[in-house]
């Protein structure tokens, strides 16, 4: 039992880490970090709504998310429908109710094919809203001639 003990455990028990351990503790400052500036600024708030529909503006922003958590951080909403509606003004969310996701919405997208969902409508309308801010975005479902569907974005709208 003596070899399995767990970096981190030596490294609290034994006060210097190592390099593994700098590098842990570096990484977890850096979520941290963006975790607190979340609520402060707006842009870092928005970039992370973007990465729960599938929006990162660029690498380095999607990779400092992916070891933070994804579940539970947003309000997240979506809706199908077979109508091109357009986003400035779609008051559809605020006329239902339910259609909630845990986390990632646009991934329900990806399910149409598999359980032939197809007939709920080619476009897919997506809420996310963070402490007063909101994103909205819409997607369509186009065929692809070998069979199968593309997930395309089509537009979003942010508003703080």
């Amino acid at each position: 039992m003596r070899g399995l003990t767990p970096p981190l455990i030596k490294a609290l028990a034994y006060g210097r880490p190592g390099r593994g351990g700098v590098v842990l503790y570096g990484l977890l400052l850096v979520v941290a970090g963006w975790l607190v500036m979340m609520p402060v600024f707006p842009k870092v708030a928005r970039i992370t709504m973007e990465r729960m529909q599938w929006r990162a503006p660029n690498f380095p922003a999607w990779a400092v998310q992916q070891i933070s958590p994804a579940m539970y951080n947003f309000s997240n909403r979506g809706l199908h429908g077979r109508d091109d509606l357009p986003l400035a003004g779609l008051t559809i969310f605020e006329e239902r109710t339910g259609d909630y996701f845990n986390h990632f919405p646009v991934r329900n997208l990806t399910w149409i094919e598999r359980y032939q969902l197809q007939p709920l409508g080619t476009f897919g309308y997506y809420e996310t809203k963070y402490r007063g801010m909101r994103l909205r975005s819409k997607y369509r479902l186009e065929p692809r001639p070998e069979g199968g569907w593309n997930v395309v974005w089509k537009e979003s709208e942010f508003t703080p």
